[in-house]
């Protein structure tokens, strides 16, 4: 699985979709997640037209859940994944916003449109290798316990993704870990992630 983040798109400055689909075309047994700033049904399409087997609709491209809901009657939920955007243990939301910023409660609002994995993304720690958040992950896992959580940011060592594991993730996004060498492939064939 990787995970493609179109930052051009993202920032509404271009986007990458001849890319994606190049590298759809060209890696076929890869699952791809998206995340390319949507926020509507036709540029989830878009996405899964490109090779996208699956888009990310992050939080922080939203102000409320109603374009989430309004995404699930095209697509459902099997071919989206929302991302629970954090910084300072807050959910980000794009502008102002009355959704509640508490992980959990945006973890059980989730649960309640009927999704059953989601990402728990901490922002503020991305590319800084300063510690996965297990004891956030436990308690969001408390609040919509059916739901398998994909952890990112911070991760930087082979003993957290253990620890992440024991939490409760299903997944988890590396990037920096591993270009830094701190996470090895071994290290994820040892702990049954890899092939």
């Amino acid at each position: 699985m990787v995970y493609i983040a179109d930052l051009d798109a993202i920032m509404g400055s271009g986007e990458n979709l001849a890319v994606i689909s190049e590298t759809a075309a060209a890696l076929p047994q890869l699952e791809l997640l998206v995340d390319a700033g949507i926020h509507s049904a036709l540029q989830a399409r878009r996405l899964l037209d490109a090779g996208a087997t699956k888009v990310i609709i992050a939080s922080e491209a939203l102000a409320s859940f109603d374009a989430v809901s309004e995404i699930l009657v095209v697509l459902g939920t099997d071919r989206v994944i929302f991302s629970i955007d954090i910084k300072d243990h807050a959910v980000i939301w794009r502008g102002p916003s009355t959704e509640s910023k508490d992980p959990g409660a945006a973890a059980a609002h989730l649960l309640s449109l009927g999704f059953r994995e989601a990402i728990l993304l901490e922002m503020d720690k991305i590319g800084t290798s300063a510690g996965a958040g297990a004891a956030l992950l436990s308690r969001v896992t408390a609040a919509a316990p059916e739901m398998g959580f994909i952890v990112g940011g911070g991760i930087g060592t082979a003993a957290e993704l253990l620890h992440l594991k024991r939490a409760g993730a299903c997944g988890v996004l590396l990037a920096t870990a591993l270009h830094d060498g701190a996470i090895t492939r071994h290290d994820l064939i040892r702990m049954g992630a890899g092939p």
